[in-house]
């Protein structure tokens, strides 16, 4: 149990004296509910292991001048803006792989759209006519492993919108963070739910310390001030209310927007928190506004700053992809996710057919016994099932074809259309789940020394997040004019 979900039972010096003790920590996870940390993981979680991954993962960089022009009156004139133009990475998705719907790595997913999509799914098997399609990760491959042998494993995955794609919608120019009153639109809406106990910040929040959900209703006639809690309801009911929501969520799958501004959903994963977590943990917003510093002497330095206004609105480039949303469920996809080729990838047969084809998912760095990096498993076709020896390598490649699902334009796949297309090779993973750590890599199939331990096999969870290039002018008043080209200078 990590800080987190201390902080939920008490002050953060009862987190700081009890965190360390692992006979407590799990008597307290199996009485009060809360995430067995080798399986899974909370929204909290996310928050924090992605905030210390961006110093090597963000890549933040200025590659040339934006200029602009802003007409003036009165008296009437023209200026001319200058801002840098900006290439960084973000974190669009939290991909996640495991064996049943239903058993998802994340905790609030789980509890609130597992048993949803576990009746979705249930629904397309009866079209499928069972079979194969009635077959999950704790059905397949049992037998052999135990004798070394490769086996069949099966993996359901997710693409889900990344919590700190908030990043750029909620950070000024200076590097603080907005507040959520201050949010506009369906972020602003949303932003101010899901809070543990601030009593300004909306009408529907959870006090998860004392255990109770706001459940945003004042009884008529009620003279009782802010401080009141009428008709309150239990976190459990809270939670079955979001049980609720997800179902009706997934009846419309593919609205998208629909859940990001359902506050029985937002509350659940606590975007406020996650945004108070962000403000907390993203140190290296301190070196980023050096850096604009920095920025203004190199104009200087190559003479296009004279006679111009120097600006910046935005201090890092937004992204398209909503926090929370599903951009593609393996289960709502079931049809294809659990049939073979041809059903499934019939249009990619010149690569399914073609043993030495390239759209593979290979490791990062060639093995020095073998001329060619290590092929952990086909791309193509874009299913559940791989034989392999290690369970934490099909879960991978797993995770790297629902990406490419998610991403790719076009296709016929069951998923919300992607805000932005391309390939699952476009970005850069960090692991969240069994064993996150603080590096970014340009696969996948990154680790050469896989080695799954028992706890691994037996849970057989695993989530990544996925990483996108963005690039953008710090400033997007005015007219756009041109970018002048820059030496390419990075910060981190």
């Amino acid at each position: 149990m990590n800080c987190f979900d201390w902080a939920r039972l008490g002050p953060p010096l009862l987190c700081c004296i009890l965190g360390g003790g692992m006979g407590l920590s799990h008597c307290a996870q199996a009485a009060l509910g809360l995430p067995d940390a080798d399986k899974q993981f909370t929204t909290l979680d996310i928050v924090q292991r992605t905030a210390q991954q961006i110093p090597d993962c963000i890549d933040y960089c200025v590659v040339g001048m934006c200029v602009h022009l802003q007409f003036t009156f009165p008296p009437p004139g023209v200026k001319v803006l200058l801002s840098p133009k900006i290439e960084h990475y973000l974190p669009d998705f939290v991909v996640q792989s495991y064996k049943e719907v239903a058993e998802e790595p994340w905790m609030e997913w789980s509890k609130v759209f597992g048993a949803a999509e576990k009746e979705a799914q249930s629904s397309i098997m009866q079209l499928m006519g069972g079979g194969l399609g009635l077959v999950g990760g704790h059905d397949v491959g049992e037998g052999e492993y135990a004798h070394g042998d490769r086996e069949t494993f099966f993996k359901e995955s997710d693409v889900i919108g990344h919590p700190l794609t908030l990043l750029p919608k909620i950070m000024r120019k200076n590097g603080s963070m907005k507040a959520s009153t201050e949010m506009d639109g369906n972020l602003g809406s949303v932003a101010q739910q899901g809070s543990n106990g601030t009593m300004e910040s909306g009408d529907q929040w959870c006090n998860w310390e004392e255990g109770w959900c706001d459940d945003g209703f004042t009884d008529e006639g009620s003279s009782c001030g802010p401080d009141c809690h009428d008709n309150d309801i239990t976190v459990d009911q809270a939670y079955h209310e979001g049980e609720m929501a997800a179902d009706d969520y997934l009846d419309n799958f593919g609205s998208g927007s629909g859940l990001f501004m359902n506050t029985d959903l937002t509350r659940i994963f606590n975007v406020v928190d996650s945004v108070n977590e962000v403000t907390e943990q993203f140190e290296t917003v301190n070196e980023l506004m050096e850096m604009v510093d920095q920025i203004s002497q190199i104009t200087d330095a190559v003479g296009v700053g004279a006679g111009a206004e120097f600006r910046i609105e935005d201090i890092l480039c937004d992204t398209p992809v909503l926090p929370f949303v599903p951009y593609y469920l393996s289960a709502m996809d079931s049809f294809f996710w659990r049939n073979g080729w041809p059903l499934t990838d019939i249009e990619k047969a010149v690569h399914v057919l073609n043993p030495f084809s390239s759209e593979a998912i290979k490791s990062e760095e060639n093995d020095p016994l073998l001329p060619l990096p290590h092929e952990w498993g086909n791309l193509y076709p874009r299913h559940g099932f791989l034989q392999q020896y290690h369970d934490k390598k099909a879960a991978s490649v797993m995770a790297a074809r629902a990406v490419d699902v998610a991403v790719e334009a076009g296709g016929h796949r069951i998923r919300f259309s992607p805000p932005r297309t391309g390939r699952w090779t476009d970005g850069k993973w960090s692991e969240l789940h069994p064993d996150p750590g603080k590096a970014c890599h340009s696969t996948v199939a990154y680790d050469m020394d896989v080695v799954d331990s028992s706890s691994e096999t037996e849970a057989g969870h695993y989530a990544w997040s996925y990483w996108r290039k963005y690039d953008c002018c710090m400033n997007q008043t005015g007219v756009f004019v041109e970018v002048i080209p820059l030496p390419k200078s990075c910060v981190i």
